[in-house]
């Protein structure tokens, strides 16, 4: 009986096995990416910042409550932070025309508003909100109202609103700082002196003021005690 022919086994050189072992990994690499890439991965599960945490629960609280104002508005003010400037503008703007008491909403989208540019809408957000509220915001809504009428050049309107937002808010040095800067663009620089001085008295030492009394050749006075203390400086 004639022997068995022995079976002849393919030897693979190391050479050979490298290429087909990285090939085989490959594959593999490029089936798991593709399946996270599928299931929206492990990278985008997670927010990447507190503002993509908050849009997202915002997202989740517009879905059980889609007419809320006050979720529509902060959605809003997020989503343009995270540069969707068109879906902040629309979910701004029906937040304000569903919000049963405006009072606040208006300011809040006059401010997106400005960011957008779009400042003569802006202004006609603050007059309505004017209009319709019961004055526990209008300091706020004039003293922005003010610096959009100074954008727009309108410096006697700009004066006219920011001297309301001062008389609401006296101890507000930002307000006082803004008035100041448009009662000097106005030439009226005793005024504005006046205002520059009395921003002092809020925020000692503040270098915008100083410079806006350098600019009006006066000099700064002593503040010898707190404004808080003493009462609103006159105005």
């Amino acid at each position: 009986m004639p022997g068995r022919k022995p079976r002849v086994k393919r030897v693979v050189s190391p050479q050979q096995a490298t290429p087909l072992v990285l090939a085989a990994v490959a594959i593999l690499l490029i089936g798991v990416i593709a399946a996270l890439l599928a299931s929206e991965g492990v990278f985008d599960s997670q927010p990447r910042s507190d503002a993509e945490r908050d849009y997202q629960m915002l997202l989740k609280g517009l879905e059980q409550n889609p007419d809320d104002p006050a979720i529509l508005m902060t959605l809003a003010e997020v989503e343009y932070d995270l540069g969707k400037t068109a879906d902040a503008i629309a979910h701004a703007e029906r937040a304000w025309s569903l919000a049963e008491q405006p009072e606040g909403y208006g300011a809040r989208l006059a401010a997106l508003y400005v960011r957008d540019g779009q400042l003569e809408k802006a202004k006609a957000a603050l007059e309505g909100e004017l209009k319709t509220g019961d004055g526990s915001n209008d300091g706020e809504a004039y003293f922005l109202l003010g610096q959009i009428e100074r954008e727009l050049g309108n410096l006697d309107a700009a004066i006219e609103a920011l001297e309301k937002a001062v008389r609401i808010m006296p101890v507000s040095a930002d307000v006082r700082l803004i008035y100041a800067e448009v009662l000097e663009q106005a030439g009226k620089k005793k005024e504005a002196a006046e205002q520059f001085q009395a921003a002092l008295k809020f925020l000692p030492g503040n270098e915008r003021a100083l410079a806006g009394l350098k600019r009006l050749g006066v000099e700064p006075e002593e503040a010898t005690s707190s404004p808080h203390a003493t009462g609103t400086p006159s105005q």
